[in-house]
């Protein structure tokens, strides 16, 4: 399966025109429209499985408590039974989400889609921090 991952970043630099895969095979970040993500690939703990990190950026300190329940209740509504999704880094403090894609059922095509989209959401959280409510929805992972 490690191949198959290998093969699923080649061909996403690829359709990106990224000058080269390797370091993303070993989990260096790149920037996707603005927002910093990395593939994340551990053949030993799950070989079907791989994750999709996003930074979403520091919770504002003086809202930190707000923030944090509205992610938890996120956490919650989009619960699929393969990890809570936010997460806070230990090292470095800032918020981010892990989404969890099957190796199988995913192309380079969609994995950049996929990108797109929780880039999208970071920014969109960067903005609202999640809490208005016009803009507070539930969303699944892949």
């Amino acid at each position: 399966m490690k191949k198959k991952f290998e093969e699923l970043v080649t061909g996403l630099c690829a359709l990106k025109n990224l000058p080269s895969h390797l370091p993303f095979i070993d989990g260096a970040p790149m920037r996707v429209n603005g927002t910093m993500c990395s593939l994340l690939y551990n053949e030993r703990s799950n070989p079907e499985r791989f994750f999709l990190y996003v930074v979403f950026g520091y919770a504002p300190h003086d809202r930190e408590a707000m923030v944090f329940k509205a992610l938890l209740q996120q956490n919650h509504a989009g619960y699929e039974g393969r990890g809570s999704g936010f997460c806070i880094s230990a090292t470095s403090g800032k918020v981010g989400y892990s989404v969890s894609i099957a190796l199988s059922e995913t192309t380079p095509n969609e994995l950049a889609s996929s990108m797109a989209y929780y880039a999208a959401l970071a920014a969109t959280w960067r903005e609202t921090f999640f809490l208005e409510k016009r803009r507070r929805r539930s969303f699944r992972s892949i």
